[in-house]
C-alpha cells in the first residue's frame, strides 16, 4: 500500500506495488471470484478488503494509505479503506463510483485506478475528494504519505526517473527495483523496514493485448502466485 509504479509499454501496461505494514497482515493466497457481473483477482486483507484488485475487463484499483500529507490515526473509522478497493473494482466505470462513494468517517487514502479506457487518481484527505486523470503513456510513482516525508518522496521520485531513463523497463527489471536498497537507510529504500512495519509482499499486474496477469510476491515465507483473468 505504499509504494507504486506504473510503466506504460508498446501494448499495455505494468503496475507494481509494495505493501508496506505489519507481519502480521500478511496474506498468503489469492482470491477469484465472479460478483456483480464482474470477475475479480485480488490478494485479501483481514479485514474484508484489499489493497490492490483486478477485474474485469482490464481494470486494476490500487491503494495507498493517506492523502498529500501525513495525518493523525483517529479511529474508529465507518469502515476500512481496503473495502473501497473493491467497490472501484466492481463498479461500472468511473461516473458511477464517483458519484455512489460516500467516504464521509473513513480514514484518508489515495486510491489509483487504470484500465482500457480510464486512468485517474482519487485522493481522500478526510474532508474531501480531489480526481486528477492521468496520462496512460506517463511513467508514475507513488509513495505513500503515511510512511515518507515530502523530502523522502522526492529522493525515491528522482532515484526512479533515473533508473527507468537507463534500464529495459521489462517486468523482471520493475520487480528488482521494488526490492531495491539504494539509499543506505532501511526506513526510506523501496523494500523498506522500521519497527513493526516492513515491505511484506510486492504485487505486479501486466497488462498486454491479449492477457491480464497478477504475479504476487508474497516476502514472509518466499512464494510466488500467478494468475490471470481473461480478458
Amino acid at each position: 500500500m505504499c509504494t507504486v509504479t506504473y510503466i506504460p509499454q508498446k501494448e499495455g501496461w505494468m503496475l507494481t506495488n509494495n505493501r508496506d505494514e505489519t507481519p502480521l497482515r500478511a496474506s498468503y493466497h489469492l482470491i477469484k471470484k465472479e460478483t456483480g457481473g464482474s470477475r475479480l483477482l485480488y490478494p485479501p486483507d483481514e479485514k474484508g478488503g484489499t489493497w490492490i484488485a483486478m477485474s474485469t475487463p482490464g481494470r486494476v484499483i490500487c491503494l495507498l494509505n493517506g492523502a498529500f500529507i501525513k495525518h493523525a490515526h483517529r479511529p474508529p473509522y465507518r469502515f476500512s479503506r481496503g473495502i473501497i478497493v473493491l467497490t472501484a473494482a466492481r463498479a461500472q466505470n468511473k461516473v458511477e463510483f464517483v458519484e455512489n462513494l460516500d467516504l464521509e468517517g473513513v480514514e484518508p487514502f489515495t486510491l489509483i485506478w487504470k484500465d482500457d479506457k480510464t486512468f485517474f487518481s482519487l485522493v481522500w484527505d478526510g474532508k474531501e475528494s480531489h480526481i486528477q486523470d492521468l496520462n496512460p503513456a506517463q511513467n508514475y510513482i507513488w509513495s505513500s504519505s503515511t510512511l515518507y516525508t515530502d523530502e523522502q518522496k522526492e529522493r525515491r521520485n528522482k532515484y526512479f526517473q533515473n533508473f527507468i531513463s537507463k534500464e529495459l523497463l521489462i517486468p523482471a527489471k520493475l520487480r528488482e527495483f521494488h526490492l531495491s536498497k539504494p539509499f543506505g537507510e532501511a526506513s526510506t529504500e523501496f523494500q523498506m523496514e522500521r519497527p513493526g512495519v516492513k515491505t511484506i509482499a510486492l504485487t505486479q499486474v501486466l497488462r498486454a493485448r491479449d492477457s491480464f496477469t497478477m504475479e504476487y510476491l508474497n516476502l514472509m515465507d518466499g512464494s510466488t502466485l500467478v494468475s490471470e483473468l481473461s480478458s
